[in-house]
């Protein structure tokens, strides 16, 4: 029960609050704090004044529990409506001109109610004279107000020789005097707070500027988004004068509002590196360091912005040199291999042609014209690779004709056409296909080149053993598989062996492969079938390949044409 009680009285309390914070609180365009801050002051005592003239007064006149006074009813009402000008004037920001309104209004009023009761003790009235006094230490400069006590005091001396009601010994000067003095000891003293302060805070905006202007990096001051203060250095970088940036948005001077917004939402202690714009459309790339912190509800940020522009071109000048000295590498390799593996069958057919008109022997001359027919055919395929590779290159998935085709059937073609090359050094080659259909959308050459380069890969390092080729489904997928009993591949070379002009046989037997392009072409073929190529091996135990494709959709699933 309790609980509930005082849950109530919590609430009733914060709505008074809210209530009376609403009554006092400055309008909207009032901005400065200083201001505002006087001004809730001055708001808070007129209400205060203008409540106790009608709860005090007014109210029980009204009600009957006293005699109504026409000239104090007067007096109170005329009192009422100038405190209440002057309390629209404190909202309004303008607390000085309220001060004086109020303490105006309340002097006249106390020396008018001192003079009207003076035959009933109305020097009484004059003790409240040290009301203004007080309240003009809070909001008056010590000059006026020492000005303010010496006029009250003056008239407070002229009034025995005025009235002769008011007698000089009932006249309560020198205690006004005394409690004057103790209030402007105490105003002198707010004063001189006040000096140092705004002597420190002068000093320490001095510090600021200087050391704001003559800072080589840039820098800014947000609030809310908004630009605060720039520094020279930052119209430099930008190329766009403070005026034009100075109270607009971050968002107001981007071209891509929307990533702004992001990276202003982003923004954080952490160090970010973002492309900014110049005035003139140049791009920079900067390094953008940032702090942010509340204030009065309000989101402030330095920011302290690095170009890193010639520093991000000359990374790229050298990553682009890198490039060009990796390219000329390349070419130097290939060049080097290209010739290698030319000059090896030229020279082969050189010789037997020199042998061949030379020779006698129609034996010996059938099988010179043989190796040269054997190696001008090796020197065809080695020419018909490189246009391939060149092929692929530059028309990529252009110049593919997809279709939907039976998987079995394309490898049965293909690894029939490759049984003579395989038992031509005496390898059997094993077929074994999957039961039914395998239906996958190809492109029938290309994906025989693709099958064909991994056979033949396959029998040119295999020396001894077998080579078996197998179809099955995994799943939604259709599998190839070329296994071989060859030399294997070293674990450090899988991950390459499927690069342009990469082989793993540091001897370059010719016999052994040609260029080094036939798993590149088969892997780039596989690919724009959106399939997939992987190597399974062991060093000396044998390798398998093995090729990945997408079983065709039921509707996709037309007769070969």
């Amino acid at each position: 029960m309790n609980r509930i009680f005082y849950a109530y009285l919590h609430a009733g309390f914060l709505r008074i609050r809210r209530f009376w914070d609403h009554l006092i609180q400055p309008l909207p365009t009032v901005q400065d704090v200083g201001q505002r801050r006087q001004s809730r002051l001055v708001s808070a005592m007129l209400i205060a004044f203008m409540a106790f003239i009608i709860i005090g007064y007014q109210l029980p006149a009204l009600l009957g529990q006293s005699e109504i006074d026409v000239t104090g009813w007067a007096f109170s009402s005329a009192a009422l409506a100038l405190f209440f000008i002057a309390y629209q004037r404190s909202r309004a920001g303008h607390y000085r001109q309220a001060a004086w309104i109020f303490i105006a209004t309340f002097i006249l009023a106390i020396l008018a109610l001192a003079i009207v009761n003076r035959a009933q003790a109305g020097y009484y009235l004059l003790y409240y004279l040290l009301l203004p006094v007080f309240f003009g230490s809070l909001l008056l400069q010590t000059r006026t107000l020492i000005l303010m006590i010496v006029s009250l005091a003056v008239f407070m001396m002229l009034l025995p020789a005025l009235f002769s009601e008011f007698h000089m010994d009932d006249i309560p000067l020198l205690y006004f005097l005394s409690f004057s003095i103790i209030v402007m000891l105490f105003a002198r003293h707010r004063d001189l707070l006040e000096r140092d302060r705004r002597k420190q805070l002068s000093e320490s905006e001095v510090r600021y500027r200087l050391l704001f202007e003559t800072v080589s990096e840039p820098i800014v001051v947000l609030e809310d988004g908004v630009y605060l203060d720039v520094n020279a250095a930052y119209t430099t970088l930008f190329q766009m004068p403070r005026e034009i940036v100075i109270g607009r948005h971050v968002v107001d001077l981007s071209e891509d509002p929307n990533r702004t917004k992001r990276e202003l939402e982003a923004l954080s202690e952490e160090t970010q590196e973002v492309m900014a714009r110049r005035a003139d459309g140049s791009e920079l790339r900067i390094e953008v360091r940032s702090k942010s912190y509340r204030m009065n509800a309000r989101t402030m940020a330095v920011v302290a912005i690095h170009d890193l522009t010639e520093r991000y071109q000359a990374e790229q000048a050298r990553l682009a040199l890198a490039l060009e000295q990796e390219k000329v590498n390349l070419m130097r390799n290939f060049i080097n291999d290209l010739s290698h593996d030319f000059r090896t069958p030229l020279t082969i057919i050189r010789n037997s042609l020199y042998l061949f008109q030379n020779s006698r022997s129609e034996d010996r001359r059938a099988h010179h014209l043989q190796l040269i027919d054997l190696y001008t055919e090796r020197l065809v395929e080695m020419v018909e690779s490189l246009l391939t590779v060149t092929r692929l290159e530059k028309a990529a998935n252009e110049l593919y004709e997809f279709t939907v085709g039976d998987l079995n059937l394309v490898t049965r073609a293909v690894a029939e056409e490759q049984q003579p090359f395989a038992l031509s050094k005496a390898l059997p080659l094993h077929i074994e296909l999957a039961r039914g259909l395998l239906p996958v959308r190809l492109d029938l050459v290309e994906i025989q080149r693709a099958l064909r380069q991994i056979i033949i890969n396959a029998v040119n390092y295999t020396r001894a053993g077998s080579i078996t080729v197998r179809t099955y489904q995994r799943d939604q997928q259709a599998v190839v598989e070329v296994q071989d009993t060859g030399m294997g591949i070293a674990p450090e070379d899988s991950p390459r062996i499927f690069e342009m002009f990469y082989r793993a046989d540091p001897a370059r037997n010719i016999d052994q492969g040609g260029l080094g392009m036939g798993l590149f072409i088969a892997r780039r073929i596989v690919e724009a079938h959106d399939g997939q190529i992987e190597v399974e091996s062991k060093l000396n135990e044998g390798s398998t390949f093995r090729i990945t494709l997408a079983i065709a959709q039921p509707e996709m699933s037309a007769p070969d044409s």
